[in-house]
């Protein structure tokens, strides 16, 4: 596993748009105003306001941006400006040695986890985390926490969680937005799950749908691979028609059919009004129903 160097107030960050298309171009000014409140420049990929239908330009607008940022040595994080699709159409296209070759602080969530799964076959920490976008309307403390632990302040991130299965378990983080994950299975893409804890997210996905995606995770012995699953923000899950579903909480119950490993909820991560700072691909342990994560496990000291 490869650390990756702090920020430092004053570095010179990315601000790209891999996936969805940014269609109110004022909030990349607001986006870009965020960053600079917390002591940073930014260069914007110069596709960010590209539009191709419900993408942020073509494929390879798309990838010219995401391996300038990563080639340019001036740069030191890369964050990405919004989620929506779009990130899939790129994985085979990416030059990976580029981003092998110049490993560095790397945030997203929500579609953005295809890249986060096929970035840790490269063996370097990323981010889950929040981005900009509409998100900057959203808790400021979700900024406050992110840029902090990237500055090498939090020594330890420790989260609480609340235990569906309780079991003190040690691995590797992967994971992201549940229907991303999915979509990447049975290719050369998605995570290694072996011995690794699993992080799952989702919105405004019917009780059902994320019942099929458990069958899928399933099916696929995923959940077999993993040491234990965490459940960060389900948002706007609930069913449309109480009368016709299962009430979300049924998920609770269900998942534990599906697996006899440990299983958490309460993370506050993913598409809700606080999203914390998550690091992906590096070692984590849950102990006595809290999850902890040490910086010298993601930073070159």
């Amino acid at each position: 596993m490869s650390l990756i160097k702090k920020l430092i107030k004053g570095d010179k960050v990315a601000l790209i748009a891999p996936a969805g298309a940014i269609f109110d171009e004022e909030l990349i000014k607001k986006s870009i105003q965020k960053i600079n409140e917390f002591g940073y420049s930014v260069k914007l990929g110069k596709n960010i306001n590209s539009k191709y239908g419900y993408l942020a330009g073509e494929d390879n607008k798309r990838i010219e941006d995401l391996i300038n940022a990563f080639e340019d040595n001036e740069i030191k994080a890369i964050f990405c400006i919004r989620g929506g699709y779009g990130t899939i159409r790129l994985l085979d296209k990416i030059n990976y040695n580029i981003i092998k070759n110049n490993k560095k602080i790397f945030v997203g969530y929500s579609d953005i986890t295809s890249l986060h799964a096929s970035f840790s076959h490269l063996n370097f920490p990323t981010f889950h985390g929040p981005m900009f976008n509409y998100d900057i309307f959203k808790n400021n403390d979700n900024y406050n926490l992110l840029f902090e632990f990237l500055e090498g302040k939090i020594d330890k991130i420790i989260y609480n969680l609340t235990p569906i299965r309780q079991g003190n378990v040690e691995g590797k983080i992967v994971g992201g937005n549940l229907c991303a994950l999915c979509s990447l299975i049975g290719t050369r893409y998605q995570y290694k799950f072996k011995n690794s804890i699993l992080f799952i997210e989702e919105i405004n996905e019917e009780p059902y749908k994320i019942d099929r995606f458990l069958n899928q995770l399933y099916h696929s012995s995923i959940l077999d691979e993993v040491e234990g699953i965490i459940l960060g923000s389900f948002t706007n899950c609930s069913p449309e028609d109480k009368n016709k579903s299962f009430s979300f909480e049924y998920i609770y119950q269900y998942i534990q059919e599906l697996t006899s490993k440990p299983i958490y909820l309460g993370l506050k991560s993913g598409h809700d009004y606080t999203n914390n700072i998550l690091p992906l691909n590096v070692t984590a342990k849950i102990i006595d129903n809290k999850l902890i994560i040490d910086k010298g496990d993601v930073f070159i000291d």
